[in-house]
């Protein structure tokens, strides 16, 4: 189901399932760039009317609580490879993330700032 889309600094997101306009890789297992498998791509954030993917939620097997944790990663820093997807970066900076929590984080724009400079830090 989506959610309402929110201002995001100059842009506006909004929370999505699978897109049609991108290669069909929900449910794929996604990989870090050192290997590991960190889990699996469960839905997209899309920029609001247009099917430009912004991040990939990927879903992985919780350590603290039951049930499963999300990260959004950035799309752009995904690669699609035969046997699932690929993300440039080594697996404890995925694992590092900001928990994404759907329909709340949504929203959340203190959420999203933390989100872009996790990644920003990884990739200066």
């Amino acid at each position: 189901m989506n959610q309402p889309a929110v201002v995001q600094r100059t842009r506006r997101v909004s929370c999505a399932g699978p897109v049609p306009a991108i290669p069909p890789c929900t449910g794929q297992c996604l990989r870090a760039a050192d290997g590991p498998v960190l889990g699996r791509i469960s839905g997209f954030v899309v920029e609001d009317g247009a099917a430009d993917v912004l991040f990939a939620v990927v879903c992985f097997a919780s350590v603290s609580r039951l049930g499963e944790d999300a990260r959004v990663i950035p799309w752009a820093l995904v690669d699609e490879d035969g046997s699932g997807c690929v993300v440039r970066l080594p697996a404890a900076a995925v694992r590092n993330a900001p928990i994404f929590v759907s329909g709340t984080c949504c929203g959340d724009a203190a959420f999203w700032d933390r989100v872009e400079d996790h990644f920003r830090r990884l990739c200066a």
